[in-house]
């Protein structure tokens, strides 16, 4: 799904590259977390997937084909971005928000009633329909963050990327987000790629770990083998030990 060819990004006004000479192949149907200290380039490197950031050096293939070939449409038809958050100055409703996620696959904005349903499932599933005629500016942050969740699954892409989903969320949402993405990861095939922090969030609901250290690739594989207290002292520089 992704390889990442020897890329390399140094921001401007910078000298030190927050990305350094990674080689990197994610095949399709992964389900992956992005774990490394903070300022490790996590978040470039999840950006620079989704073709938010064009790094000064390498290349980056997306289905086989060189991410810069791809229109801004087509590239919207195979990857969805969730940051960490978004502005809530716009006054749409929650259900308007998400329909926005259908114009890669429309010829007119709001249009279809095919499109209306598919809304409305993933509203239902990720506990929202009582939001769906809610402004969006009129959310918490927790509510924020699943309606960007619901937004990129009614994208309908081969990919999702997120940035840090678990943000804002207390106990009992964290853990009804992560048992959805597992569970539609395994009903859809998707790749899933994410930020994250927590040791037994990744344990309980990732398969794969990606590990960053100075904006070097540390490791990538499974999450039994990221995971050993040895390798992760290496990374995170203490005796963080996963549960």
């Amino acid at each position: 799904m992704f390889w990442l060819n020897n890329i390399s990004h140094t921001f401007p006004l910078q000298t030190t590259p927050v990305l350094h000479n990674i080689t990197l192949n994610i095949p399709q149907g992964s389900l992956t977390a992005i774990m490394g200290l903070n300022g490790s380039g996590k978040t470039t490197l999840l950006k620079v997937l989704s073709s938010l950031i064009l790094p000064r050096q390498g290349e980056v293939f997306i289905a086989g084909q060189n991410a810069t070939a791809y229109k801004a449409k087509e590239l919207a038809q195979h990857i969805a971005f969730v940051p960490q958050d978004f502005p809530t100055d716009f006054p749409f409703t929650v259900n308007e928000f998400v329909l926005m996620s259908r114009y890669a696959w429309q010829t007119k904005l709001f249009d279809g009633q095919e499109d209306q349903i598919k809304i409305d499932r993933v509203l239902r599933e990720l506990n929202l329909w009582d939001l769906k005629d809610r402004l969006i500016t009129t959310l918490s942050g927790g509510e924020r963050q699943r309606v960007l969740l619901a937004r990129a699954f009614a994208q309908e892409t081969k990919a999702i990327l997120l940035d840090e989903p678990c943000n804002h969320l207390d106990i009992k949402n964290k853990h009804e987000l992560l048992t959805w993405l597992k569970r539609e990861h395994t009903r859809s095939s998707k790749t899933i790629i994410a930020v994250m922090h927590d040791f037994q969030d990744v344990n309980r609901h990732f398969s794969d770990v990606l590990l960053l250290k100075h904006g070097q690739l540390a490791f990538w594989g499974a999450k039994k083998k990221a995971l050993e207290p040895e390798r992760l002292r290496a990374i995170f520089e203490t005796d963080a030990v996963c549960c």
